[in-house]
Order: structure tokens, then sequence, then C-alpha cells
């Protein structure tokens, strides 16, 4: 007897509840390190750059190393301070980082190459419900990266 089962899940959508489940697991250890991990490395950046070379013309070399510069000296900070703050906004608020539950995950992004979207994660905590919301979420190569703009609800 041979069973089949067929997954209705998009790759977009399973990408989402992986990384929901890895944002979770960051929160739980209230680990910015954690965390860290699942942001967008700058080399996926510079792929990016590199399919538009023609947009920097000879200036390609330059373009690379002031965005390293404004990637490395902005951009991780404001996702480092973002989680940083939800963790002690939530713990104001009574949540228990270490207890808190995946409920689910919702995105509404279509699957695309390069995407950007707003991506909740609902968890539990004490019997509450609680959204993470990552605006600016990034899809890019079938997987979901953290963005700097992250709030909790």
């Amino acid at each position: 007897m041979v069973m089949t089962s067929f997954d209705t899940k998009h790759d977009a959508d399973v990408a989402a509840d992986r990384m929901a489940l890895q944002v979770v697991s960051a929160l739980h250890k209230s680990s910015t390190f954690h965390y860290s991990a699942l942001y967008p490395p700058v080399e996926a950046f510079y792929e990016l750059m590199e399919e538009n070379t023609a947009l920097y013309g000879s200036n390609f070399e330059e373009a690379k190393a002031v965005f390293t510069n404004e990637f490395q000296k902005k951009v991780i900070p404001a996702m480092n301070k973002s989680f940083e703050d939800v963790i002690a906004q939530g713990k104001k608020s009574g949540i228990d980082w270490r207890s808190i539950k995946f409920e689910r995950v919702e995105c509404t992004a279509t699957e695309q190459e390069l995407t950007f979207s707003p991506i909740t994660i609902v968890f539990s905590a004490n019997t509450k419900e609680h959204k993470l919301v990552i605006d600016k979420a990034i899809y890019f190569k079938g997987q979901w990266k953290v963005s700097p703009y992250v709030t909790l609800q």
C-alpha cells in the first residue's frame, strides 16, 4: 500500500514557518547572538548589486565598500536594537520569554525570487496571544530573513 501526501504550502510559506521558529528560539534565549544569525549576510546584498552592476558603472567597488560600511555601522546595530527593544518591551508587559509558545506565522507574500513583505509571528505567553511583526522581511533564494523593523504588538 502506497500513501501519498500533497503539501499545499508554497516554498515561501515553509520558509516563513522555518524563520518564525528560529525567531521564537532566539526569543526563548533572549539572545541577540541567535537572532543575528537570521540577518541577511552582506554577501546576499553583494549578489543583488552584482546583478545590477550597470547602475553603478565604474563605481561598483566603491559602492560595495560604502554599502558594507553602512551595513556594519547602521543596519546591524539597528537590527540588534530592535530585537533588544522587543525583549525589554515584552518583559515590561510580563512576558516570560523562556515560556512562550509558537502558534503560527502570518505571511501574505507571493513566491518571487526577491520580495520584501511583513511577516507576523503569533506566539502565546500566559494563555495570551502576542504578535511579533517583522516589517520588510526579505525573501531571497528560498529563505526569509529578518529586517531592522521588528515590533511587538
